[in-house]
């Protein structure tokens, strides 16, 4: 028997109208089963977890997955948007702010990526995570390749783990950035 997707979403609607959200999700997902990238009901499996109050990082990996959808469509806006409501619940993960920086960074906006990339690294530095800084460090550095402050502090981290050759490159082109900048 062929799965029937316009039957599924009418069974979810009719369950959302009801008020009978864990239902309704258990229809998205056969929908989402059947057509893993269908953003809109993607939204709507999210918006269901969000409504029945205990699925919240369910609810914030589906925002997740709907904002890599937008992203991969080129919809950056969207997908920022849509990465904003994921970030209410999950608020700790750094790949979502990493991500955040990407795009406020593709949308022209190194700033916006900056000081939300800025949250993440005190995360790590308060966790003691080693790894975790060194890739938001690197992402800053990618966002927002003018700031001169931002690739020296890589630099340093670059050299205090032993990269010697990593640190000295990011130095040079600081030096070449301030250099330029007379």
């Amino acid at each position: 028997m062929a799965f029937d997707r316009d039957k599924a979403l009418a069974a979810a609607q009719k369950f959302v109208d009801k008020s009978q959200y864990e239902k309704a999700i258990k229809e998205y997902l056969k929908v989402i089963e059947a057509e893993p990238n269908d953003s809109r009901t993607l939204l709507q499996l999210a918006s269901c977890y969000e409504k029945t109050g205990k699925n919240n990082e369910d609810a914030g990996r589906t925002y997740e997955k709907v904002a890599q959808c937008y992203r991969e469509q080129g919809a950056y806006q969207k997908a920022l948007a849509v990465l904003k409501q994921a970030q209410r619940y999950l608020a700790e993960d750094d790949e979502i702010a990493m991500s955040m920086a990407e795009l406020y960074s593709a949308l022209g906006l190194p700033h916006e990526a900056v000081n939300q990339l800025e949250k993440s690294l005190a995360r790590c530095e308060q966790s003691n995570n080693r790894r975790a800084y060194s890739k938001v460090l690197q992402t800053m550095v990618r966002v927002d390749s003018e700031n001169i402050q931002t690739r020296t502090r890589y630099a340093k981290m670059l050299k205090e783990d032993g990269d010697i050759d990593g640190a000295v490159r990011q130095y040079k082109l600081a030096l070449a950035q301030l250099l330029s900048k007379e």
